[in-house]
């Protein structure tokens, strides 16, 4: 499942709507780095640079632009270990946008 609303509700409660929130982490499937900034939009939240999956509570897979747009489904029971990011404050340069509507 990608991130959930919820999630993203609670991560920017308190945030200032200008700044970004970033989470650098390790693509599930091709094993690069990735950096995907969460901004507010006017309808929701957007991603830009990968995608996040929060498949446990409090438990996110990150995975980079291109492998999103060569599979978007996080398919359980692979052999692949699991990668979890964590996210934190500040701002990236990146050119896909994946947007998270209310």
């Amino acid at each position: 499942m990608l991130l959930r609303l919820d999630t993203l509700n609670k991560l920017f409660a308190g945030h200032s709507s200008t700044s970004p929130i970033r989470s650098r982490g390790i693509c599930r499937d091709c094993g690069g780095e990735v950096e995907i900034k969460i901004c507010r939009t006017a309808g929701g939240f957007g991603l830009q640079g990968g995608v996040l999956y929060e498949p446990e509570p409090k438990k996110f897979i990150a995975k980079c632009k291109e492998c999103y747009q060569k599979g978007p489904d996080l398919i359980s029971g692979t052999k692949m270990k699991e990668r979890y990011g964590s996210l934190t404050n500040g701002a990236s340069s990146t050119g896909f946008f994946c947007r998270i509507s209310q």
